[in-house]
């Protein structure tokens, strides 16, 4: 990397950003609305607002830095670590996955990108069942496995010694901040085969046709309906598939009576609270029915882009073993974050709008919300606690025993840090290892060009002297550098009436 193009870390300024100010001035609004309605908030959520509320705050805690050189001083205000709401916290996230992939996972090979969308009508059994959700994974990484071993062993039939792998993401969201999740699975293109001397020798998978991918997507949807209709969620009559009962598939607790709800709205972009519940999104421009779509016929919709009733599968993405740039971009995008606060647009009526990516069909340029409209699309998009939205499987998963030979080598640098858990503790020695991750001033540097370690004034190297949390010293500190002494407060909650007055 060119140091000239290196730039110094400045703050961020959170409280500054339209996502923030719209959540610090509606929050709890929307959680006063909500309890009017009879309705427990999760705590899960509750969490996930307040903590982001915080997130990037210096008044609740920094890191303090001093410069080697020039005793110049820079504080690093502490994150909230969520992976759901916060842009900032999303960003980390998506730059450490598509590090420690490209240093650690995928080897050096070529990959292709299948990306898996699902009907209405299975979304949110998806979004809302982890157990569910992993299962489906595991049905379309196996057919894909089996169409890649196919394609690369085509006068054959696979053998045990013949292994590929794939690692797939889980995005719960589309670009209008509805519930919509889908899978992007980076998938080796072709397969290993292990030889007598051990050696695993790579051979390349065949370039799919269209027709192919229409194969392997018809037989992905077949896959799934015949496992849903072993759990009994649905039934087969005469070729029509339809739903029998949902018994198990949702949490009927107390605490599910908010983000259910929301979600359930979300997938079919209506609005679920509030006035204007039951109604659609409003889109700017200008019902879930019961029966399963069951035929299974398919058709081709772009280059190696396929639909078949209501699931779509794309492929055309293929990325060479030497481009690991490339790769990298490619992982980050897969593990993004749901929204950019370039995206959102506040109207002079207070009005939130949401840019999309690309103009749908219909001409739709913007989605439009109230303001607590806009805080219950968010909700819908938050996983549930230990809801795993990056899984591995095949070769490159952690419990295959031929893993080690086909991963990258690890190197150390003087960037990782190691990581000790109470995992390895209880393992014991003979099993413990060393887990290396990359510093987030590391990922700085390497995703985003920007060097927290540099200091402002004499370019001199800057080093971590203390830890400060919320206290006189912070303050002090605080009011020496400029900086404010005290954290934004959530707005207090609008009486329900004025609310629909407004």
């Amino acid at each position: 990397m060119n140091p000239s193009e290196i730039i110094e870390y400045k703050n961020h300024r959170p409280e500054a950003t339209k996502l923030y100010q719209i959540v610090q001035q509606h929050w709890n609004t929307f959680v006063a609305e909500r309890e009017q309605e009879g309705r427990t908030m999760p705590k899960y959520i509750k969490d996930e607002f307040l903590s982001f509320l915080g997130c990037g705050i210096h008044a609740l805690g920094a890191v303090r830095l001093t410069c080697e050189d020039c005793g110049c001083e820079k504080l690093i205000a502490f994150s909230c670590k969520k992976r759901g709401l916060c842009p900032s916290c999303t960003a980390r996230r998506m730059a450490e996955v598509a590090a420690h992939a490209v240093d650690n996972v995928i080897p050096h090979v070529p990959v292709r990108q299948f990306v898996l969308t699902f009907p209405y009508l299975l979304r949110l059994w998806v979004a809302s069942n982890k157990t569910l959700l992993g299962k489906v994974a595991e049905i379309a990484c196996e057919q894909i496995k089996k169409f890649l071993l196919q394609q690369t062993f085509p006068k054959q039939k696979p053998t045990k010694l013949q292994q590929t792998g794939m690692l797939c993401f889980v995005q719960r969201f589309g670009s209008s901040l509805n519930l919509n999740p889908h899978f992007h699975i980076l998938a080796i293109d072709g397969a290993f085969e292990k030889k007598t001397t051990n050696r695993q020798k790579f051979y390349v998978a065949e370039a799919p046709s269209d027709e192919n991918i229409v194969e392997l997507l018809s037989g992905i949807m077949k896959k799934i309906y015949k496992y849903l209709i072993k759990k009994g969620y649905l039934s087969e009559v005469d070729g029509d598939i339809f739903q029998e009962t949902t018994d198990g598939l949702f949490i009927s607790d107390a605490d599910e009576d908010v983000h259910l709800p929301a979600m359930t709205a979300s997938v079919s972009s209506k609005i679920a609270f509030g006035i204007n519940a039951g109604h659609s999104v409003m889109r700017l421009k200008d019902g879930m029915g019961r029966i399963w779509p069951s035929d299974c016929g398919g058709e081709i919709i772009g280059e190696k882009c396929a639909a078949v009733n209501g699931f779509t599968l794309h492929a055309n993405t293929a990325i060479k073993a030497h481009q690991r740039d490339r790769l990298e971009k490619l992982i980050s995008y897969m593990s993004r974050g749901a929204l950019s606060d370039d995206r959102i647009e506040i109207t002079q009526h207070g009005k939130i709008q949401i840019k999309l990516k690309t103009s749908w069909r219909d001409g739709t340029t913007h989605v439009e919300f109230s303001p607590n409209e806009f805080i219950e699309k968010l909700i819908a998009i938050i996983p549930p606690p230990w809801f795993n939205l990056t899984r591995y499987f095949g070769i490159i998963s952690s419990h295959a025993k031929d893993r080690i030979a086909v991963v990258p080598p690890k190197a150390t640098t003087e960037d990782s840090e190691p990581v000790d858990t109470n995992e390895q503790k209880k393992v014991g020695k003979k099993k413990s290892r060393s887990k290396k991750r990359m510093s987030w001033a590391a990922l700085l540097k390497r995703f985003f060009k920007i060097d927290v370690l540099i200091c402002g004034k004499c370019q001199g190297k800057l080093k971590i002297v203390d830890v400060m949390f919320p206290g006189g010293l912070l303050t002090t500190t605080l009011q020496a550098l400029g900086l404010p002494t005290t954290a934004p407060v959530a707005s207090p909650a609008k009486t329900y009436f004025s609310v629909f007055d407004d």
